[in-house]
């Protein structure tokens, strides 16, 4: 099972943006990353940040930073891990596990990803994108 957290270093900046609020993260005068919001209003990555606020007057840009987005990230890796064994973090933003393990404890292929989103998403109100695949050898 992998867990993929769109746009992680966004969320990251929720405690720095106005509810509802638009943010992008930038690097080197350039959008990296841009909330929902953001996208909405037509910020798009890649874009400069005159332009961008250009397009968006309320942005809020503010810098990657690489070490809160792993720490925050340790939650989601903690919530994954409550309905999973052998959790790793693959970049923050990104787990995975062997689906095998889950499939058996919650009693289906099918019951182990809604297990597994219901641990992250109902917490966290982050959207969660998952990819569950069972690998079966041939005898």
């Amino acid at each position: 099972m992998v867990v993929w957290v769109p746009d992680w270093p966004v969320h990251c900046l929720v405690v720095d943006l106005p509810l509802g609020g638009a943010g992008a993260v930038v690097h080197s005068e350039r959008v990296e990353v841009a909330s929902g919001a953001a996208r909405s209003a037509g910020v798009r990555s890649g874009m400069s940040i005159r332009e961008a606020t250009y397009v968006c007057p309320d942005l809020v840009c503010l810098p990657r930073d690489p070490d809160r987005e792993a720490r925050a990230f340790g939650a989601v890796v903690d919530a994954f891990d409550s309905v999973a064994a052998g959790v790793e973090c693959v970049r923050p933003g990104v787990a995975r596990c062997r689906a095998r393990g889950p499939a058996r404890w919650h009693g289906s292929e099918e019951a182990a990803p809604l297990a597994l989103v219901s641990a992250i998403e109902e917490p966290s109100a982050l959207n969660v994108l998952l990819a569950f695949a069972m690998v079966r050898s041939h005898p």
